[in-house]
This record gives C-alpha cells, sequence and structure tokens, in this order.
C-alpha cells in the first residue's frame, strides 16, 4: 500500500486555504482553520449560527439609553434653574434700591427725588401725598433701621426721628414706612405703626427711670 504522503501533498494559495492536491488530481478545497469573516451585508455563514440580541442585550441597551435621557433632562433643569434664580436676583436687587432710595428721599424731606421714583409721580395726588410725607422731615432727618424686610414687591423700612418744636419740646415718632415698587419705580407708598412721643426740654434732661 503505497504512503499517503507520497499520494497526497498540501498547498496554500494566496487567500490562505489548504489545497490538497493527488498527483495529477487536485482534490476539493479545504478551508483553512478558524472563521472566515462575513462580508458586510452578507447573510450568516452556513454552518455558523447568526447572531441574535438577546433579552439581556437589549435591557443594556434600554438602560443606556434611559441614563442618558435622565442626564440631559437633569442638565436642561439645573440651566433653567440657574436661569431662573439669577433673573430673580437680579430683580430682587433692582426693587430693594429703588426702594430704598425712595424710603431715604421721603426721610430726609427730599420731595423732588421722592417723586422722580414715583409711577406718575407728577400726577396732582401723588404730588401732594409726597410733600405732606416730606414735610416733617426737611430740617431734621429720621434715621432708617436695617435691614430692610421683604414682601413680594413690599418693602418695609422701620424709622426713628425727632423733631424740636418752636416751644422747645420734642417729638419722637417711630414706625415703618411701607414701599411697593413695579420694576426701577415705586409704585405706592403709605406710613404704618406709627407712634409719636412728646416730652419736654426738662424731660430730655432726665434719665428714664426719673421720667
Amino acid at each position: 500500500m503505497p504512503n499517503v504522503a507520497d499520494v497526497l501533498h498540501t498547498t496554500q494559495d494566496a487567500d490562505g486555504e489548504v489545497r490538497q492536491v493527488a498527483r495529477g488530481h487536485p482534490v476539493e478545497k479545504t478551508q483553512r482553520s478558524g472563521h472566515k469573516r462575513n462580508p458586510p451585508g452578507a447573510g450568516p455563514i452556513p454552518g455558523r449560527p447568526a447572531a441574535v440580541d438577546t433579552p439581556t442585550d437589549g435591557f443594556a441597551r434600554d438602560l443606556r439609553m434611559n441614563c442618558l435621557m435622565c442626564s440631559l433632562l437633569v442638565a436642561l433643569t439645573v440651566a433653567g434653574c440657574a436661569a431662573k434664580t439669577a433673573t430673580e436676583t437680579r430683580s430682587q436687587a433692582q426693587g430693594r434700591n429703588v426702594a430704598a432710595r425712595f424710603a431715604a428721599a421721603v426721610l430726609r424731606g427730599d420731595a423732588v427725588a421722592a417723586r422722580s421714583l414715583l409711577v406718575g409721580g407728577d400726577k396732582a395726588a401723588l404730588v401732594y401725598l409726597v410733600q405732606r410725607a416730606t414735610a416733617p422731615w426737611r430740617s431734621e432727618h429720621a434715621s432708617i433701621q436695617l435691614p430692610a424686610r421683604r414682601v413680594g414687591s413690599r418693602w418695609t423700612f422701620s424709622y426713628l426721628g425727632r423733631r424740636t418744636r418752636p416751644d422747645g419740646s420734642f417729638e419722637t415718632e417711630r414706625g415703618d414706612l411701607v414701599v411697593f415698587v413695579a420694576g426701577a419705580s415705586v409704585r405706592f407708598f403709605v406710613f404704618a405703626h406709627v407712634h409719636m412721643r412728646f416730652s419736654t426740654h426738662h424731660d430730655a434732661q432726665l434719665l428714664p427711670s426719673n421720667r
């Protein structure tokens, strides 16, 4: 019986395929060891199962997508809140500034400055109200007790001031000046919780326990 090595010999072509050749009669090609890559767009390789998404793969893909959407929503929410907070902070600072300027003008007796901050400050009714509010403080100013208190668009300033009467007696007034703002202007104002105390020059020289 002839030796197999004498009958067959093996060659390998440029594609890496192994060819067994009998003397004078080529034998059918044999694919090299390992799996050959399936070209893109081609169907599954015969004898090799096609890749199929398992339920676990689908769940992981959905989870990644949900995480991405949640991250995007969180980022948008944070950005929106930051913008809203910045806008509210600027609006609040603007309201406090105009209210404080108005209160200071009234309590130092400056009717012109106070009217310039009022909405429609040239109207006769408002002109009268501002003149009446500022008149007692033209010569002797009241002091504002900070901090101011805010509720919505309403700012409340507590104040304290003393006025001297022509007969030498004293008049001490304390209360709250409530200022309603609208943007960069004052919409309205009113005095609240006003308390007056009268005393003579002699009373001013006495200790509080002897009055």
